[in-house]
């Protein structure tokens, strides 16, 4: 039976095969498109339907999408099922497999996929525009918007089976079986940090401005803390990820914008650090990024596995690193600190303050949005809940021991190994593990006044 373009109307014979008139090319009708035989209202309306829904693949986005919602919604109510079934089983050998891939290449694999995604969902888009366009402006949105959430739903689903179930674990300081907080005791040992901070500080090296010289060196930093952060998880219990490489940022210069030093590729399995860094922050930053491909998806919590692995390296300019990130984040003055500690405070002011744009409160306030949508009470100001989770493993654990060599290095095997120092090493009852009983309270960090740089990483 003679059928008719549904653009055209004009019949072909099924022999002939379809005709195009120069009214059909215009409006996008193609050879072998479906036809529909004109005059049936109710057909037009089912094939409309149907070229919204699209193909299988637009269908099985939709599909990734609805399940994507469904664990989004059920993992943070069962963290301990996650912890057990994802972060130990599923995770180590799915993120291993991403960083080992990602890390045969130097260059960042993550921006230009970022890039590619974005360009796959405009040009679905765009196609779906064009192929609805002649069956009216509401059919057209509607297989743009359709196409678009498939697309995106199988990202969603991709992301939560790749990391995003990390935000879903029980919080670090119930991981690490942390006791309840005790801001009685925070004062001496605050006053301790400061005295290894100024001690570090007077032994490095400077550059010729009084800066504290750190070179920016990211594959021997890189080279040197993924082992201690491996031996940092594993002698915590936890998975301990031997794979993957730290790699700067192609998109360094936008990140800088908006007061980004650092980015977890979740994709990829890839640490990225932004170019060039602060001053005596690198080590900190590669070693945050790196607590993220462990599957430490809080920004606290990333801070203080970082602040742990730093106390084990031999290195002097590694723990100034973390000692001064952790002076930073309790945000108290620098009066009576060394003076080198007060030049390289500045030098780190004036670094966010050159590169920063006009936009970064915006940036960070979509963070924050992001990361509240992912359960994170506190969205971005969880920065500054890193200060309360050291203080208090400082004081379960007590502060590294250093040990220190006959040239004033401190210097040793297992670098700072971490051990009881006086009062502030007493050890408390231990909490109750993960999954059972009431959660433990973490105190609540003082909020960043109106200004105020975030603790960004």
């Amino acid at each position: 039976m003679p059928r008719a373009c549904r653009v055209c109307r004009r019949r072909s014979s099924s022999a002939r095969g379809p005709t195009r008139s120069r009214r059909s090319r215009r409006r996008g009708c193609e050879p072998g498109s479906p036809r529909v035989v004109t005059g049936s209202p109710e057909t037009s309306r089912s094939g409309d339907g149907i070229r919204v829904l699209g193909g299988w693949r637009v269908r099985a986005g939709l599909v990734a999408g609805l399940v994507a919602l469904a664990l989004a919604l059920a993992a943070p109510t069962v963290p301990g099922l996650v912890e057990i079934v994802y972060a130990r089983g599923l995770y180590p050998p799915l993120v291993t497999g991403l960083a080992s891939v990602s890390g045969l290449v130097t260059p960042s694999l993550i921006d230009p996929l970022i890039v590619l995604l974005a360009a796959l969902v405009v040009r679905a888009g765009w196609r779906a525009h064009r192929a609805l366009r002649p069956r009216g402006r509401l059919v057209a949105a509607a297989g743009v918007c359709v196409r678009v959430a498939s697309a995106a739903g199988a990202v969603w689903l991709v992301f939560l089976l790749a990391w995003g179930l990390n935000y879903a674990r029980p919080h670090p300081a119930r991981l690490l079986r942390l006791g309840p907080p005790q801001p009685d005791r925070f004062e001496p040992l605050i006053r301790e940090i400061g005295r290894r901070l100024d001690r570090l500080r007077a032994e490095l090296p400077e550059d010729a401005d009084g800066v504290v010289l750190i070179p920016p060196d990211l594959g021997a930093w890189d080279r040197h803390l993924a082992p201690l952060e491996a031996e940092t998880f594993a002698s915590l219990g936890l998975p301990a990820i031997r794979a993957g490489r730290a790699k700067w940022l192609l998109s360094s210069p936008l990140s800088r914008r908006w007061s980004v030093s650092g980015f977890y590729g979740p994709l990829t399995g890839e640490p990225t650090v932004v170019w060039p860094p602060a001053p005596a922050s690198l080590p900190f930053v590669v070693a945050h990024e790196r607590a993220h491909l462990h599957g430490i998806a809080t920004e606290d919590g990333a801070s203080l596995f970082a602040l742990l692995t730093l106390w084990r390296s031999p290195r002097p300019t590694a723990r100034y690193a973390a000692w001064l990130s952790l002076w930073t984040s309790l945000r108290l003055p620098v009066e009576g600190r060394h003076p080198g500690v007060r030049r390289d405070l500045v030098a780190i002011r004036r670094h966010v303050e050159r590169w920063r744009g006009v936009e970064w409160r915006l940036a960070w306030r979509i963070y924050d949005r992001w990361l509240r949508t992912q359960g994170i009470r506190e969205g971005a100001r969880s920065y500054a809940g890193a200060a309360p989770l050291a203080l208090q493993y400082l004081i379960d654990r007590g502060l590294p021991a250093p040990i220190a060599s006959a040239g004033g290095e401190f210097l040793g095997d297992g670098g700072e190994q971490l051990a009881p120092v006086g009062r502030l090493g007493e050890r408390p009852a231990r909490a109750e593990p993960p999954g059972h009983g009431k959660e433990v309270e973490q105190a609540r960090p003082a909020a960043p006044r109106d200004g105020d740089d975030p603790d960004v990483r």
